[in-house]
């Protein structure tokens, strides 16, 4: 008993093509194959019959002319070559790209470090600008107080300059009507007084 591949193997011919074989002889075969497993097994008489076959059939194998075929290889061997020396300077080529990703990568690496010294300094600039921010709104609100208390003494003095205008209104009233009376009165009256 033989397997399957084995007797492929043995004919030079591929598993594919037995089993073509044992399909088309499928009755002729019958009981001559036996399955164990996974792995079919031909006794001595499938094996026989099958070689019979194979002989009644023969395969042609047509050779070629040795000089066309060295022709061939020295062909298929130049555009190989060249295939190659095209790989090798894509090859070189992915080396400088891959080189200068590198050198990029590095540098991107490098910017968190120098992003974190200018945002420190940054921190340290804004710091300052806030503190003296502090301080003028101090002295705003300082200047703002005594604006306010200036405010609130002109406004006292409007106060009292309006209050001694009125004053000087009802005085300049009463004069005036005192001069109109006394204007009024004949000659006779201001001599008596009366």
């Amino acid at each position: 008993m033989i397997t399957v591949k084995e007797f492929a193997k043995k004919q030079h011919r591929t598993v594919q093509a037995v089993y073509q074989s044992i399909d088309r002889y499928k009755l002729q075969l019958d009981g001559h194959i036996q399955k164990i497993g996974r792995t079919r097994y031909l006794d001595d008489e499938a094996v026989a019959f099958l070689e019979s076959k194979r002989e009644q059939n023969p395969v042609v194998i047509y050779q070629q002319d040795k000089d066309e075929e060295l022709e061939q290889l020295r062909k298929n061997a130049d555009v190989m070559k060249a295939k190659i020396v095209e790989l090798q300077e894509k090859v070189n080529k992915s080396q400088e790209e891959y080189i200068a990703l590198q050198a990029e990568n590095a540098k991107l690496l490098a910017l968190p470090a120098e992003t974190e010294k200018k945002l420190a300094v940054a921190e340290v600039k804004l710091k300052n600008a806030n503190e003296k921010i502090d301080e003028k709104d101090q002295k705003i609100a300082e200047q703002k107080g005594e604006i306010e208390e200036k405010a609130a003494q002109l406004k006292t003095a409007q106060e009292d300059a309006e209050r001694q205008k009125q004053d000087y209104q009802k005085e300049i009233d009463r004069l005036t009507e005192e001069l109109r009376k006394e204007t009024s009165k004949t000659w006779w009256q201001k001599l008596w007084h009366k």
